[in-house]
């Protein structure tokens, strides 16, 4: 799915004891992702344990694991809209420990190897300039991100037809106008 700034993202860390011993003492914290922040009241333990969101940090944590099972941590986190320029994704990683083991990060499943931060990408739509012409047509002109003075210098002027009416010019910027 595409996530655009201003979106709501879930994340989710999945506490698994590969283990033949239950783990105790599970405990971890996720700080919020630069360019994005928490939901409030959106941690979510749905397995048990409890989760914290403060000064930016979503702290957790889990009642006991049994060996071979897992308990899920869920938290939301809204891009900020804008982003700033060149700004195409947001990550976050945060420790997860229990009693008698060693401290782990999280880890990105979707990335080789472990304890990989979590990417998730932003697509920035391009902007869209609205017209309306002759009889009340509404167009819709989408245009790559280009300096203004280059899209004006190869912006065209064509005629459209809507109704099988003549509307007049229409400046076109780098982007074909469509009739919604």
């Amino acid at each position: 799915s595409v996530v655009s700034p201003g979106d709501t993202v879930r994340y989710a860390v999945t506490v698994r004891n590969a283990g033949g011993q239950p783990l105790t003492g599970v405990t971890g914290s996720l700080p919020a992702p630069t360019n994005g922040s928490f939901v409030v009241d959106s941690g979510r333990t749905p397995d048990g344990g409890e989760v914290v969101i403060a000064d930016a940090v979503a702290t957790f944590s889990l009642p006991d694991i049994a060996g071979g099972a897992s308990r899920t941590v869920t938290v939301d986190v809204r891009v900020d809209d804008p982003l700033p320029a060149g700004v195409s994704r947001i990550q976050t990683q945060g420790p997860v420990t229990a009693d008698g083991v060693e401290t782990v990060l999280t880890d990105d499943p979707a990335l080789p190897g472990a304890q990989d931060p979590t990417r998730t990408t932003v697509t920035t739509p391009h902007p869209a300039l609205t017209a309306t012409l002759g009889g009340g047509a509404a167009y819709y002109v989408s245009f790559d991100n280009v300096a203004v003075g280059t899209a004006i210098g190869e912006g065209l002027v064509k005629g459209m037809k809507a109704g099988g009416k003549d509307t007049g010019p229409v400046v076109l910027l780098n982007g074909s106008p469509t009739d919604n």
